[in-house]
Order: structure tokens, then sequence, then C-alpha cells
């Protein structure tokens, strides 16, 4: 079954983490 919550949690390390690397590269 989908759990919203983990995959709500997921994205939001992912998006954390495609900041972190924006922020690194300055893009």
């Amino acid at each position: 079954k989908f759990n919203q919550k983990k995959a709500a949690e997921l994205l939001g390390l992912t998006y954390h983490q495609l900041r972190a690397l924006l922020k690194k590269h300055q893009i």
C-alpha cells in the first residue's frame, strides 16, 4: 500500500538535497 506520509518525507528529503546542490553550484 502506498504510504503518503512516507512519500512526503521522502520528497522533503529529496527537495532539501536538491536545494543544497543548487546552492552549492550557485545555479
